[in-house]
Formats: structure tokens, C-alpha cells, sequence
């Protein structure tokens, strides 16, 4: 039997979200795939410079 939802603990994902209505399943895909790249990988720790965009930023949901 399941538990109700108000008494089940809902721990952080890891990730991308893809929240309903945002249509961001297939931007998230394509990230997976090019960090399973080796060189997509280096390239992308040996960035230096970013301005975070708040909660929607992917550079920082990556690192």
C-alpha cells in the first residue's frame, strides 16, 4: 500500500528539472548527451567566467 503524499518525504532531485508546461525535456536530453562527451566535459570546467541567471541557470545546475 502507498503512503499518502502529505506524510511521504520529498527529497531534492538531481539535475535538470523539467516542471509541467515547460517543454524542456528535449533541451534536457541534448545536455545529457553532450555531457557524456569527454571533451564537452573539459571544455565546459575550464570556463572561468559566468553570471548567474537565478534559478534557471544551466551553467549552474551542470557544475
Amino acid at each position: 500500500m502507498f503512503a499518502p503524499r502529505s506524510s511521504m518525504s520529498i527529497a531534492p532531485s538531481k539535475g535538470l528539472s523539467n516542471e509541467p508546461g515547460q517543454n524542456s525535456c528535449f533541451l534536457n536530453s541534448a545536455l545529457q548527451v553532450l555531457w557524456h562527451l569527454d571533451i564537452f566535459r573539459r571544455s565546459f570546467r575550464q570556463l572561468t567566467t559566468h553570471k548567474c541567471m537565478g534559478d534557471s541557470c544551466i551553467f549552474c545546475a551542470l557544475k
